[in-house]
C-alpha cells in the first residue's frame, strides 16, 4: 500500500476541457486540422502537480476533531456504539458492518453498470468500505482528509493493491482520467453548501475515465408544489445551521470537543441540472435500503460522457428563476 500526500492544483486544465467540449460539435474526421485540434486539447489533460492552493473546506475541523476522539462511531454512529457507550465498536463488528452495506451498495452499482479495473474512495475514513472495495477492483485508491483516519485505514486494510492519499479536501491528489470509479458514502452530507459538492464533482469528472461511473451518497430532498415557501423555511434553517457550525468550529479550536457534525441535504432536481452541465450523463438518483439498518441512503449514480462518441455539445438547462441553490 502507499500513503501519499500530493495534491494538484486544475484550473488550466478546466478552462482547456471546457473549451474542447463546447467546440467538439463541430470537429469531424474528415479535416486533419480540427483533428489536430482534437488531439491537442486532449494531450491537454495532463497534470499539473504544484502544491495546494485552494482554501479547503470549514467542515474539515469537525471530522479531524471526530478521527481524534472515536474514529469508528464518527462513521457508524449507531447509538450506544461509541467509546463510552454501552456497546462501543469493536474492530471486527465495524469491519462486518462495511462487508453487509458493500453487498447492497455493490449489488446496485452493477446492475447500473461499472468497470472492476479501478476504483477511487473520496472519504476513506478508517477503511470501513475500502475493505470491501480492494475485493471487488483490481486497484483502490483512498483518499481522506485526517492523518488519524488514514493511519487506521492502513493498517486495517492489508492489500497491496490500495494506495491511501491525503487531502485537504478541496482537489483529489489522483491523475486525470485515471479511474474507471468514483465512490462515496457518508461525506457529501456534511458538506458546509452546494459549491463543495459541485467542487468535488467537478475533481471526479477530471480523475474519471471517459464513460466512467460515480455512486455518491447524499441526503436528498424534494418539495412539493409549494416551493417557494418551503424554500424559504429551508434557507433560515441552513442560516441556523451556519451559525452553530460556526461556533462549533471556534470551540473545537481553542480545545473545546463537541459532538455535532453538520448535515447538508440536496435538492433533487440539483443533480439533474448540475451534474450534465459538468459534464456527466445517465444520472440516477437510487435509494438503497441496507440489510444492516433499514435506513434509506439516497444514492446518485451517473457516468462521465464519452465525447468522442457524441457529435454534439448537450444542452444546458440554466437554473430558473427563484431556484438558486446554496
Amino acid at each position: 500500500m502507499v500513503f501519499t500526500g500530493r495534491y494538484y492544483v486544475r484550473t488550466g486544465f478546466r478552462t482547456v476541457n471546457t473549451l474542447f467540449r463546447h467546440f467538439a460539435g463541430s470537429l469531424t474526421s474528415e479535416s486533419a486540422v480540427e483533428g489536430a485540434l482534437a488531439r491537442t486539447c486532449m494531450a491537454s489533460q495532463q497534470s499539473w502537480k504544484f502544491d495546494m492552493k485552494t482554501k479547503p473546506p470549514a467542515s474539515n475541523v469537525e471530522w479531524e476533531a471526530w478521527a481524534k476522539r472515536d474514529p469508528l462511531f464518527a462513521i457508524a454512529t449507531v447509538p450506544d456504539r461509541e467509546k463510552e457507550g454501552k456497546q462501543p465498536w469493536r474492530e471486527q463488528d465495524f469491519f462486518k458492518l462495511g462487508e453487509s452495506d458493500w453487498e447492497d451498495f455493490h449489488e446496485a452499482w452493477t446492475r447500473y453498470g461499472l468497470d472492476p479495473q479501478s476504483c477511487l474512495e473520496i472519504g476513506c475514513g478508517a477503511g470501513r468500505i475500502t475493505r470491501q472495495l480492494a475485493r471487488s477492483f483490481r486497484q483502490v485508491d483512498a483518499v481522506d482528509i485526517s492523518e488519524e483516519m488514514l493511519a487506521y485505514a492502513l493498517e486495517n486494510v492489508p492489500d497491496k493493491h490500495v494506495s491511501f492519499h491525503r487531502c485537504t479536501g478541496a482537489d483529489l491528489p489522483i491523475d486525470d482520467s485515471s479511474v474507471a470509479n468514483v465512490f462515496s458514502c457518508h461525506v457529501f452530507q456534511h458538506f458546509d453548501d452546494l459549491a463543495v459538492a459541485e467542487n468535488y464533482f467537478l475533481e471526479i469528472h477530471r480523475v474519471l475515465v471517459e464513460g466512467g461511473s460515480l455512486m455518491v451518497h447524499a441526503p436528498i430532498f424534494c418539495w412539493p408544489m409549494a416551493f417557494e415557501r418551503f424554500e424559504r423555511m429551508r434557507q433560515v434553517h441552513k442560516r441556523w445551521q451556519d451559525w452553530k457550525a460556526s461556533v462549533n468550529r471556534t470551540l473545537i479550536a481553542a480545545g473545546m470537543f463537541r459532538p455535532l457534525m453538520r448535515r447538508l441535504e440536496y435538492p433533487l432536481e440539483w443533480f439533474y441540472r448540475q451534474l450534465p452541465k459538468l459534464g456527466f450523463e445517465n444520472v440516477v438518483v437510487q435509494i438503497i435500503a441496507p440489510k444492516s439498518s433499514g435506513d434509506p441512503h439516497p444514492f446518485v449514480l451517473a457516468r462521465k460522457m464519452n465525447w468522442r462518441l457524441r457529435n454534439s455539445a448537450p444542452t444546458l438547462t440554466e437554473p430558473q428563476p427563484g431556484q438558486a441553490w446554496v
